[in-house]
């Protein structure tokens, strides 16, 4: 899923003219967190995998799916946002 949710959110940024160093200043402690969540989640859960684990199958691929294509929607449309707005910025001048 990180790829499906991180992608179109990096675009979007870029999008909204965001700079390098305030981009990272949020991605950064979010890629930690991100990677921090699985990563205490399996340790702590370590003894019952499979029954934490077997529930939950086949559902979150669906989220996952979910929130990227969500995601890749408000991107697109932020970039038509953008586009339609230098057109008509273009034809005032």
């Amino acid at each position: 899923m990180l790829p499906l949710v991180r992608t179109p959110f990096a675009m979007t940024m870029a999008l909204l003219g965001l700079t390098l160093p305030r981009y990272l200043s949020g991605a950064a402690p979010g890629a930690v967190l991100w990677a921090s969540g699985p990563l205490v989640a399996g340790y702590l859960l370590r003894r019952r995998v499979e029954g934490v684990i077997g529930p939950l199958e086949g559902g979150l691929d669906a989220v996952g799916l979910g929130l990227g294509a969500l995601l890749a929607l408000v991107a697109i449309a932020l970039l038509l946002r953008a586009r339609r707005h230098a057109r008509q910025a273009a034809m005032s001048d």
